[in-house]
């Protein structure tokens, strides 16, 4: 935020202030503004130290008059950040169209794997129901049975342990893209 902007807000929120009270009060804030020139502060410094303009207002008007809404954004947009923007969203864009088909691979591999520890712990049921409807059953189908039991449990003990690691690793992308995109991340 610079000093025009700061002392645009701030002036818009005084505004309930009677005008020779706002004025002194203006010209206080640009001496302030003065001197942190004169020993060498930037604008953005100086506003970081005087605080939000619609707080700054808020204290110097006290609670007998009320503070209009800010007309202006928190921040106003810089060249630097349009540009920055559009190519942060294109490169997040092309990051995903890598990153889409990874994650649907590995999810498609926990529904499969979810599929065959399912069928596994099933098998039992599925050789009861052959038992039931053809009258009979070959002894090594039983063995089968059961291998399949112990194949199924192991898969539900993998997908599991897979599923929770998925779940994390998909959470921490997602939010590593809205850091991102907000521009919390560097680089």
């Amino acid at each position: 935020m610079n000093k025009q902007y700061f002392m645009e807000t701030l002036r818009y929120s005084l505004s309930a202030m009677p005008e020779k009270e706002r004025n002194d009060l203006l010209q206080d804030y640009e001496a302030h503004f003065t001197y942190g020139r004169e020993c060498g502060r930037t604008e953005e410094e100086v506003v970081h130290m005087l605080g939000n303009p619609v707080l700054v207002a808020q204290e110097a008007m006290g609670r007998w008059f009320p503070t209009p809404a800010p007309a202006y954004p928190a921040q106003p947009p810089s060249s630097k950040s349009i540009p920055r923007t559009i190519g942060m969203m294109l490169a997040l864009f092309f990051k995903s169209l890598f990153a889409i088909p990874v994650f649907a691979a590995l999810w498609a591999f926990l529904v499969a794997a979810i599929g065959v520890a399912t069928v596994g712990v099933l098998a039992p049921g599925a050789l009861a129901l052959e038992h039931f409807l053809y009258d009979g059953y070959a002894t090594y189908k039983v063995y089968l049975a059961i291998g399949y039991v112990g194949v199924g449990m192991l898969m539900f003990a993998v997908s599991l342990h897979y599923g929770k690691w998925l779940m994390r690793v998909s959470r921490s992308y997602i939010g590593w893209n809205g850091k991102k995109e907000r521009g919390r991340i560097r680089a």
